[in-house]
């Protein structure tokens, strides 16, 4: 497992390679699938013994799926604390599966695309992940995947609500379309507020960096459905990608109009964000990502050049403080990591 997790650090999840449809706004699509066993309690209210079962049920199925039998499983109980993090930075485990002490693991594939938490909220959770705006592939993976497991599996059902969820928001067909995406300009000319203000009563739900329940950092949200009851997925599909698209034309529109109306004020927080990343010995995560977001949007508008947006997806991820102390592979203080995230920066976009 150690040596598993070793590689991984020194590699690149599939999601963050910066291709697809509309990838200098949409960073990735998820394709999220929640299901419980039948007859088996929920996490929440599940035996040691029930624990077990669902575990084991769940880890047989996914085995033996010919989507999956390639990838590795992990049993988060024999995980230390830097290594949970390090996957929660990864974005295939939640804060939840890690505060947990039931029995429960996680599998993932080698291009970390797809990955599956067993007993986290649910019995298990089919996560999809792909590069730009395309959660139709997402979804079609992650489909033929349950399929599978179908095969293998009896689920919760009720014939009045559906699929059976241990949060009411995901019963029904226990399916969440998202895509985590940066709105620099929108966010600058504070038009995003009116937007998300209007987002409240579509039943579409706008959150964080890493999700429900998480702070906005460096101009990147997360956009999905809130409920997924009385829908099929979809007409759930259906309704969110429009909404998306919004979103990728709003803010293409506010480029163009900040450009000609405000240019020299976005231009001086490209620089200025240029010039610091350049030069600066220390530097905190949530610093980093703030000026990150403005290269990021000067690499977009051709004003920063010799940057890929693959190296900006990259430092996203390995600049957060497990994945700088995986890589140095000793535990670090908070200026320790500060640091080596200031020289990783210089390194990665060859400010040295």
């Amino acid at each position: 497992m150690t040596s598993v997790i070793d590689k991984m650090c020194q590699q690149t999840a599939g999601w963050l390679s910066g291709e697809g449809v509309d990838s200098d706004i949409v960073i990735s699509s998820r394709t999220r699938l929640a299901r419980n066993l039948q007859n088996i309690s929920f996490v929440d209210r599940a035996t040691e013994d029930e624990h077990r079962e669902s575990l084991s049920k769940v880890l047989n199925a996914v085995q033996d799926n010919e989507f999956l039998n390639d990838g590795f499983y992990f049993d988060i109980s024999i995980l230390d604390d830097l290594d949970r993090q390090f996957f929660l930075e990864r974005r295939l485990i939640s804060t939840d599966f890690i505060e947990k002490d039931n029995p429960r693991g996680f599998f993932v594939t080698p291009n970390e695309e797809t990955s599956i938490m067993i007993n986290e909220e649910d019995h298990f959770r089919i996560q999809k992940l792909c590069s730009g705006f395309n959660l139709e592939e997402t979804w079609h993976y992650v489909h033929q995947v349950y399929e599978e497991l179908s095969r293998d599996l009896t689920f919760a059902f009720s014939e009045r609500f559906g699929y059976l969820t241990a949060c009411p928001t995901n019963v029904g067909t226990g399916v969440r379309f998202s895509v985590f995406i940066h709105l620099p300009v929108l966010t600058f000319t504070k038009e995003i507020e009116k937007v998300f203000a209007e987002m409240i009563p579509t039943g579409i739900a706008v959150r964080g960096f890493y999700g429900e329940g998480s702070k906005v950092i460096g101009n990147f949200f997360q956009i999905s459905n809130q409920f997924t009851l009385g829908w099929t997925e979809q007409g759930i599909l259906d309704r969110v990608i429009p909404f998306i698209k919004r979103f990728v034309s709003l803010e293409r529109d506010a480029r163009d109009r900040v450009m000609n109306d405000d240019r020299i004020i976005i231009e001086d927080k490209i620089y200025r964000a240029l010039g610091i990343l350049a030069n600066v010995r220390i530097l905190s995560s949530i610093e980093f990502l703030d000026l990150l977001s403005a290269l990021r949007l000067g690499a977009d508008l051709d004003m920063v050049n010799n940057i890929n947006r693959k190296s900006f997806n990259e430092l996203i991820v390995f600049t957060q403080p497990a994945h700088i102390q995986k890589i140095e592979g000793r535990k670090l203080t908070e200026r320790e990591r500060d640091t080596i995230r200031a020289r990783l920066v210089r390194e990665k976009l060859h400010f040295n």
